[in-house]
């Protein structure tokens, strides 16, 4: 499988040193456990499934980087008992990125087992279900009945624990991740698009991607099915990428489908800000487990550096060199109006920026609370205590 990057030399040699970092193996287990308890206290957010003799099973942990979710202090007695077996797929998480890669990467354990076997989420902060995770699980040929979401303790007959075949943080991924999401397409039947471009143009004005729409113009131009995710059903969109040759768009979670895609396909991101981070490391061990090329362009024009996520902060993109000289080896089609500067999508950046920093602050305001907020988080004591402290901290200032 091949990688090619559009940037400068600089980027280009971050990008290499970050993807060198990247683990991939085959060893994703099965861990059976007999009567255990899955424990679940949503005051701390800590969970953990423990043996009869009230071990932690550490497989059941869920980690990012070298850190995991927080561990119960101790296992209740005289819980509900539920006289099943069941396999342990992850926790509700209420971003749908996060939740595609690392709260269903255990679903590839769930594949050969029995119909009638139990699934299990833990719903460890009382949160609301989102729907998709309902949709997935149909996908996958699972009924609404036999999901189980746990807010409190409970014991099983038998649970099946696959390992954790993705971690977002530690750059690591097992060759099993795919197996899930394979399984999910297969149970589908494609639209037959051979090229398709993931638009974030109908998302809300705060998380849109300022100039993306004369970009996917072009595409549409050579052949691309624009396609906006938010307006389709988990299946619809899962649909739309099985058949293709060709995923396009702009980095984040649209490309995640990608592990839908069959190998042999190639995956185009638009890279849509300038600040160095790992974004598009993730993009890659996604690319890679699955078979697929990579091709990423640094696509922003912004005049102030933003981070991946953004904090909502304003991002754009636009036909700078990088994204001309990828056209161009791609054989795209495109006359100069296409590719002129475009000054309307500058100047509405330029005024979101400007409301942005009234909003939210300089530069040298985040530069400054971020690190107020890391360092006098260590003089508090209790990993769970410090979480919450950065969480609200975070809300307030930042």
């Amino acid at each position: 499988m091949f990688l090619k990057l559009y940037c400068d030399k600089a980027n280009a040699k971050r990008t290499q040193h970050d993807i060198k970092k990247i683990k991939i193996t085959s060893k994703a287990n099965v861990t059976t456990v007999i009567n255990p308890t899955v424990v679940v206290d949503t005051k701390s957010g800590a969970y953990g499934i423990f043996d009869q003799s009230d071990k932690l099973v550490r497989q059941s942990l869920q980690y990012r980087g070298k850190n995991h979710n927080f561990i119960p202090r101790h296992v209740p007695h005289n819980t509900p008992y539920i006289d099943s077996e069941a396999i342990y797929i992850g926790n509700i998480y209420p971003h749908f990125g996060h939740f595609l890669v690392e709260h269903l990467n255990r679903l590839w354990g769930g594949e050969k087992k029995q119909s009638d076997i139990k699934y299990i989420f833990i719903n460890n902060k009382n949160l609301d279900v989102k729907k998709y995770l309902y949709e997935f699980m149909s996908a996958f040929g699972v009924k609404k009945k036999d999901i189980i979401i746990l807010t409190q303790s409970t014991r099983f007959r038998k649970i099946y624990i696959p390992s954790q075949t993705f971690n977002i943080s530690g750059a690591f991924v097992d060759c099993a991740m795919t197996d899930g999401y394979r399984l999910m397409a297969k149970n589908i039947k494609g639209f037959g698009y051979k090229k398709v471009y993931m638009s974030r143009t109908k998302l809300p004005e705060n998380m849109k991607t300022i100039g993306e729409e004369k970009i996917e113009k072009i595409f549409a131009k050579n052949g691309y099915k624009i396609i906006y995710p938010e307006t389709m059903t988990i299946k619809e969109q899962i649909a739309s990428v099985r058949d293709a040759k060709y995923l396009a768009g702009c980095a984040g979670t649209a490309l995640h489908w990608c592990l839908f895609m069959k190998p042999g396909g190639t995956v185009i991101t638009l890279r849509r800000n300038s600040k160095h981070d790992t974004s598009i490391r993730t993009q890659y061990i996604l690319n890679n487990v699955c078979d697929l090329n990579s091709v990423f362009v640094w696509a922003s024009i912004e005049k102030h550096k933003s981070e991946h996520g953004g904090n909502h902060a304003p991002q754009i993109i636009g036909v700078n060199e990088n994204l001309k000289k990828f056209f161009d080896e791609f054989g795209f089609k495109y006359n100069d109006s296409d590719i002129a500067f475009d000054e309307q999508s500058m100047d509405k950046y330029t005024k979101a920026y400007a409301k942005y920093t009234a909003d939210h602050g300089t530069y040298f305001h985040k530069w400054f609370f971020k690190r107020l907020i890391k360092y006098t988080a260590c003089l508090i004591p209790g990993r769970i205590n410090r979480g919450k402290y950065r969480h609200y901290m975070k809300s307030k200032y930042l």
